[in-house]
């Protein structure tokens, strides 16, 4: 597997090693959509949140594409970094993936004291 995901890091263009330091990475779910949480060690609450969704035009790439890039982000910014695993069309119709990304961000949006994240409006 692990050389099937390189291999599509490389097609996306995206630097096949985590460049980042000290990130922890939790994995859960919201509204029942897979993520991963991305967070740099010692920063204090209240801090931006970047909710990223991976590219592919909804049918194809994973979070896993995007996972260094998105480390060295919660590294560099200071951010909490929150990688959307949508369906892909290929198991979902349209707009269930859609629906799923809208989901995940009014969640973050209406439990930013839950996530230690900065509340935008």
């Amino acid at each position: 597997m692990l050389k099937s995901i390189s291999n599509k890091r490389d097609s996306f263009g995206c630097v096949n090693y985590d460049m980042s330091e000290n990130i922890t990475t939790t994995k859960t779910l919201i509204n029942y959509v897979s993520e991963e949480i991305y967070r740099k060690k010692g920063i204090s609450n209240n801090h931006p949140v970047v909710v990223n969704i991976h590219g592919g035009g909804f049918f194809c790439g994973s979070i896993d594409v995007v996972e260094n890039s998105s480390k060295l982000l919660a590294d560099r910014s200071c951010a909490t970094v929150i990688n959307i695993d949508y369906e892909l069309s290929s198991k979902a119709k349209h707009p269930i993936a859609l629906d799923q990304c809208n989901s995940v961000i009014k969640y973050v949006k209406e439990n930013y004291e839950e996530l230690k994240v900065l509340r935008k409006s």
